[in-house]
């Protein structure tokens, strides 16, 4: 169904550190509903974080040398899902590379794991996340062009935010407000 260009989304250029929001009726287990944040784009292809997508588990439980951390653990991605990935806004406290809009990508682990331990880093500061979404040169471009992905800017509060029953909404909101009623279409509208 071609909802996007019936609200006549005009996509922003991709590029590091904008969001993609999946089209509203993808079915794919991996990227129903998915906002991500690309963190590279470049002539080799594109790599990016799921980041409205919790896992069960929380710091405590993959970090052993901070046990009693509760920052939640987000699913970024089918591709390297042992790996641990860092979106953040303070890299003053834990390094990192800017992406955009005051977000960093990475840190450097000895840094990370004392303000983990310290409780310097608050959960509005940083997301940790397993696994990544990767895409071959021009993959992510050809399914943009077939309406799978709509591109919003980057937005610190969106990509940070824990309210993950919101960030949906509130990536198409970065579109303008009447891009929100996107998010309440129902997933399956075959069923109606």
């Amino acid at each position: 169904m071609d909802i996007l260009g019936i609200y006549n989304i005009k996509n922003k250029p991709l590029k590091q550190g904008c969001l993609i929001i999946a089209e509203p009726f993808l079915q794919d287990d991996y990227f129903e509903r998915a906002v991500l944040c690309i963190c590279t784009n470049d002539a080799d292809g594109n790599f990016g974080l799921i980041i409205n997508k919790p896992e069960v588990l929380v710091v405590k439980d993959i970090i052993d040398e901070c046990p009693d951390c509760e920052i939640p653990i987000y699913y970024g991605g089918p591709m390297e899902s042992d790996t641990l990935y860092i979106l953040h806004n303070v890299p003053n406290l834990i390094g990192g590379k800017v992406l955009s809009d005051n977000i960093y990508f990475g840190a450097n682990p000895n840094k990370l794991i004392k303000a983990l331990q310290s409780n310097i880093i608050k959960p509005e500061n940083i997301k940790l996340i397993k696994g990544y979404s990767g895409w071959d040169a021009n993959q992510l471009k050809s399914e943009i062009e077939e309406e799978a992905w709509v591109v919003a800017p980057c937005n610190k509060h969106v990509i940070l935010s824990n309210d993950t029953k919101n960030i949906y909404k509130n990536a198409l909101g970065l579109l303008g407000n009447k891009y929100k009623k996107i998010a309440t279409f129902t997933k399956y509208p075959e069923l109606n």
